[in-house]
């Protein structure tokens, strides 16, 4: 008997004495959060973990303290757990909850709204449940440390800029289901190394893979209709891109900005595209001049084209060029931020437009017919001589002026021009 009582003394100052033993979380701070009122609660506790539970919809909120009713303890919240019964994430829920790390959420759950997690910058990895059928326009903005989620084959659309700016997302697969990539879906997701487009695309948005530096190759495949403005746009590492015959419309600057493009490829049975040897990119006809390729040091623009479309030249690697005579019109922003240094300019322009020649290199430019309409801001951040011919009585002194640079204006006869034209080092 004296043995037992010593053995259950000794248990019970064993007990006594265990360092970190477990307690139950404590209650922060609760409340109501749901479309209908009280149909969902959510209870925060001091352990960071908020737990929404109920049954129904989630309210859609404002971006402020007085509409979502954790908003003053957001920072407090590490996890969050959507219990089952609940049916979505309401619009701007866990906006700017930059403390969130870990995401449960329930197979009840169908639809993420707009905004609901954007700028959550501490969330890397997600986990979504096959449930999911819709996530709207901004869901996942600003994740900047979000490197990896899964997509539910449900989803048939990547909403407008659904992933913009994650720029620690390094791969996603798109499920063949999907069908629209919205304007911006993953701009700014410049550790993107590797995207598929599956086959059911039938149109890539505007901007919605620009500034995406890591990816080097895109196919897009038969069967997308529609590339939007810029979509490739400040692809820093991309070498080539595949454009199907499928196409029917391509924006305004699709592949500009990007420096190490060497080729575009394009279906030869594409009825309203066409691709030259250098593998620039024109109109059918070959009238409007769309896309030179960045990395590109030589290349003649063919007599066919009348117009240069918007940035189709911006930050391209050439040095020097020869407008033709047949070219009416240099659109805005033509040639911004290129590497050319020496530019003649044919008889034939009669418009040269905002932002032309911005953040160029232009060293020297040679016009060789009448002034053209010049916007006043073609030459911002140019320092060049501007050589205008002799004896033309257009080139009054109200047309000589900086256009937004440092120019410098000097007369010249058509030999003087042989002896500058297409000279230079690279």
């Amino acid at each position: 008997m004296r043995r037992i009582w010593t053995c259950m003394i000794a248990l019970f100052l064993a007990l006594c004495i265990l360092p970190g033993t477990a307690r139950a979380a404590e209650m922060v701070a609760e409340g109501t959060c749901g479309a209908e009122g009280d149909n969902l609660t959510w209870v925060l506790t001091d352990d960071g973990v908020l737990t929404i539970s109920g049954e129904g919809a989630m309210a859609d909120f404002a971006d402020n303290a007085s509409s979502i009713p954790w908003y003053n303890l957001r920072n407090r919240i590490t996890s969050v757990v959507i219990e089952e019964a609940v049916t979505n994430i309401g619009t701007k829920a866990f906006s700017k909850c930059n403390n969130i790390v870990n995401l449960s959420i329930a197979n009840s759950v169908t639809a993420i709204h707009s905004c609901a997690f954007q700028y959550c910058s501490s969330l890397s990895t997600v986990l979504l449940p096959e449930s999911i059928s819709e996530i709207d326009e901004a869901a996942f903005l600003g994740c900047s440390c979000l490197t990896s989620i899964n997509i539910p084959k449900c989803i048939t659309r990547f909403e407008k800029s659904v992933f913009s700016q994650c720029s620690s997302l390094r791969n996603i697969v798109i499920p063949d289901c999907v069908t629209v990539i919205e304007d911006n879906a993953f701009y700014g997701c410049s550790s993107l190394e590797d995207i598929l487009i599956p086959e059911n695309i039938t149109s890539i948005g505007a901007f919605a893979f620009m500034y995406c530096n890591n990816l080097e190759n895109i196919s897009i495949p038969e069967g997308v209709t529609t590339i939007g403005e810029g979509a490739f746009q400040c692809c820093s590492n991309l070498e080539h891109i595949s454009i199907p015959g499928s196409v029917t419309h391509i924006g305004l600057a699709p592949f500009a900005y990007c420096p190490k493009l060497e080729s575009i490829h394009l279906n030869e049975q594409n009825h309203f595209y066409s691709i030259d040897s250098y593998s620039a990119l024109y109109n059918k006809d070959k009238s409007v001049l769309i896309q030179v390729p960045g990395a590109l040091t030589s290349y003649k623009i063919p007599d066919s084209v009348k117009t240069i479309e918007f940035s189709a030249f911006a930050g391209c690697s050439l040095c020097d060029l020869s407008i033709p005579d047949n070219v009416n019109v240099v659109e805005d922003y033509a040639f911004n931020g290129s590497c050319l240094t020496n530019l003649e300019i044919g008889i034939g322009v009669k418009f040269i437009g905002y932002c032309s020649f911005s953040a160029s290199s232009l060293e020297k430019v040679y016009f060789t017919g009448d002034a053209p309409d010049v916007i006043e801001t073609a030459f911002p951040g140019v320092v060049a001589t501007i050589y205008y011919p002799a004896g033309n009585t257009t080139w009054t002194d109200s047309v000589k002026q900086n256009y937004a640079g440092n120019l410098t204006w000097v007369e010249y006869t058509p030999e003087e021009e042989d002896e500058y034209v297409a000279s230079g080092t690279c």
